[in-house]
């Protein structure tokens, strides 16, 4: 996961959690960062938001939409899926455009994630 030419730490990656379901989509544990004077810190909680897609585009297309407390945000990316893994790049500020390839590279405001579908347990829950 990264912005431009950066890539943020492992470290602040490892508990991200995507939830998605129907048309709803839980950003959960450290799901945000900021960056002050050079390094990143995490922001921890979840997030809920709406997503809705159209893979009938060339470049497959999704708008997220955050239900912050400031208000709803809405973000336009493009995905891709390829077997258990989902790729999903996109601008991070509201700038009303949609990046046109899967690369951060000559844009600091986009952002791309590649998440892996989550195995499931052959346990059975604690009851």
């Amino acid at each position: 996961m990264g912005w431009g030419d950066d890539s943020l730490p492992k470290e602040l990656i490892k508990g991200y959690k995507f939830v998605f379901a129907g048309n709803k989509l839980t950003w959960e544990a450290a799901i945000s960062v900021t960056k002050k004077a050079g390094k990143f810190y995490p922001i921890d909680g979840a997030f809920p938001c709406d997503f809705k897609i159209d893979p009938s585009k060339m470049q497959k297309e999704i708008d997220i939409t955050m239900h912050l407390k400031q208000g709803d945000r809405t973000i336009l990316g493009i995905y891709e899926i390829k077997g258990d893994e989902l790729k999903v790049c996109y601008y991070a500020n509201q700038t009303g455009r949609r990046p046109t390839e899967f690369s951060s590279e000559d844009d600091r405001r986009i952002g791309c994630i590649t998440l892996t579908r989550a195995k499931k347990s052959d346990k059975a829950p604690p009851e």
